[in-house]
């Protein structure tokens, strides 16, 4: 081999080894707010008998029920069933421990069904208002 197919083969691995570290770092999560709620209420998770996720935020108080429930991949889960109510309700029951939260989520939930099935809101603004737990 020549020096001119060294420095190139040598300039090669180091493009890659230099490619291969900076996506190591972009997947690493972000340390901004949602990923610290999310890391901090990781112990409220645990697993039912059909080894869903569920989450006990029952020791928490009200306020910080609102903003586990707001910031946990769960509710995003539960958001996708709308708007088949009955399952978001099924789904609050079975996987969602802490009464402060259980009782906000369902209230809004009923609220939210009596206005969309009467047509008093469209599917866009149910989706905003359920996004509008306090």
């Amino acid at each position: 081999m020549d020096k001119s197919m060294l420095v190139y083969l040598a300039l090669g691995v180091v493009f890659v080894y230099v490619i291969m570290n900076l996506t190591k770092i972009a997947d690493e999560p972000d340390i901004g707010v949602n990923s610290y709620q999310r890391i901090s209420y990781d112990h409220y998770e645990g697993i039912n008998s059909e080894g869903q996720i569920i989450v006990n935020f029952s020791e928490l108080s009200n306020v910080k029920q609102i903003d586990a429930w707001k910031g946990h991949p769960l509710r995003k889960e539960w958001m996708h069933l709308f708007p088949d109510f009955p399952a978001m309700k099924s789904f609050i029951d079975t996987r969602v421990k802490g009464q402060f939260l259980h009782s906000k989520v369902m209230g809004l939930l009923n609220e939210i069904e009596k206005k969309y099935y009467s047509g008093e809101i469209n599917m866009e603004q149910a989706k905003q208002r359920l996004g509008k737990l306090q």
